[in-house]
């Protein structure tokens, strides 16, 4: 490897944790703005369905997952994931993830990690709160009217595509 390539290396490795470090930092101020929501929920006794919409509603105004966005996720991704903060923390099996191919020497130095077994993205996306069983359940819930939402959108392109009105 020459220098230009660790110094290429290195300058990639400082961008990918300058990102994680802005993805860290909304999640947690994002966490933050739902639990002064559920704690309002609890002053308000807002209901599971009222949380849960505040928390769609989060999704498409703060993290910018619009229905065109949700429309690159045709393969069940927002079920799985849905399904996953769905479960106890108990039953999620974990499995182990690598970026290295099978059969490659451990001495790479790939990197290593550990997420629910039909976690569908990147671990980074995975930000469980095992403390909060509520919350974890409007996260859920929230991904679950994403895919519904993006099911019915999808019946009504294919439905306009062949023509029908209805």
């Amino acid at each position: 490897m020459t220098h230009a390539d660790l110094q290429r290396d290195y300058a990639q490795q400082e961008t990918r944790e300058r990102a994680q470090d802005e993805r860290d930092r909304d999640q947690q101020d994002h966490e933050n703005n739902m639990r002064s929501l559920l704690a309002d929920a609890e002053e308000e006794q807002m209901t599971g369905i009222e949380l849960i919409a505040a928390e769609r509603a989060e999704h498409v105004t703060r993290e910018g997952w619009t229905p065109e966005h949700d429309a690159e996720h045709d393969g069940g991704e927002m079920a799985f994931a849905a399904a996953v903060y769905a479960l106890p923390a108990a039953a999620r099996e974990p499995t182990r993830r690598s970026t290295c191919w099978p059969g490659d020497p451990p001495s790479r130095g790939d990197a290593h990690w550990t997420q629910p077994r039909f976690w569908p993205w990147d671990p980074e996306w995975y930000k469980p709160c095992p403390d909060d069983r509520i919350r974890e359940l409007v996260k859920a819930g929230a991904l679950i009217a994403g895919e519904i939402d993006r099911l019915r959108a999808d019946a009504e392109r294919r439905r306009q595509a062949a023509g029908e009105v209805c």
